[in-house]
């Protein structure tokens, strides 16, 4: 006596049981036919199948810029995701460590300091069976920019002339060093937001600031 079970309806036996209970795992979508014979101890039987309609996980797909730089607007699209036997009915999306506090197909994040940031994407489809799929995020520091300054429009000979950093700029965080080559020849001599120089010959001369 027992439980005889074909699990897709081949003629083939899956699994026999003592008891009347059975798993088993489906590797694709779509309707099933089970069938479970029953035996009795004079081995007389019995048959019964039911439909089974097996439902595909939905696909979740991220498609967005792998880096960008502080503050920078970037496009999360979820456009890709797909669910093979329905439709994805819900997009959530989690940035960073926190909760799934974003919705729809498409979002944009900034991030303002430099990391690498974990960005989950979680979909369901009209069954309400969940997937999710994650990617990170390569958040770069944005570069200082350099700006100097004469005292003069015009130095003179023999004269003093200044030279101030104070318009350089550090958009997502602040200057710290400020180096200065002022006879070009590639070598940085100077440091300070403002510095002093005396030119003893006329012409042109190539002044360089190197913040950071």
């Amino acid at each position: 006596d027992g439980y005889r079970w074909d699990f897709d309806s081949d003629g083939k036996i899956d699994e026999n049981t003592s008891q009347p209970v059975a798993e088993t795992t489906y590797a694709n979508a779509g309707e099933r036919n089970a069938t479970v014979t029953v035996v009795d101890i004079f081995g007389a039987t019995g048959a019964s199948t039911t439909t089974i309609n097996v439902n595909a996980m939905p696909e979740p797909s991220i498609d967005t810029s792998r880096t960008a730089l502080t503050d920078e607007s970037v496009a999360l699209n979820a456009s890709g995701s797909i669910d093979p036997d329905g439709e994805i009915v819900e997009y959530e999306w989690r940035v960073g460590n926190g909760s799934f506090d974003r919705t729809g197909e498409e979002t944009t994040v900034s991030f303002p300091d430099d990391d690498t940031y974990p960005v989950t994407l979680r979909v369901t489809d009209n069954n309400g069976l969940i997937e999710t799929a994650s990617t990170t995020i390569t958040i770069e520091n944005r570069p200082p920019i350099a700006t100097a300054l004469l005292s003069t429009n015009q130095a003179t000979v023999g004269e003093e002339t200044t030279f101030s950093a104070d318009r350089s700029n550090d958009l997502d965080g602040t200057i710290s060093a400020w180096e200065w080559d002022l006879d070009g020849d590639g070598s940085f001599d100077q440091t300070g937001s403002s510095t002093r120089a005396t030119f003893n010959d006329y012409g042109w001369n190539n002044i360089t600031l190197r913040v950071s």
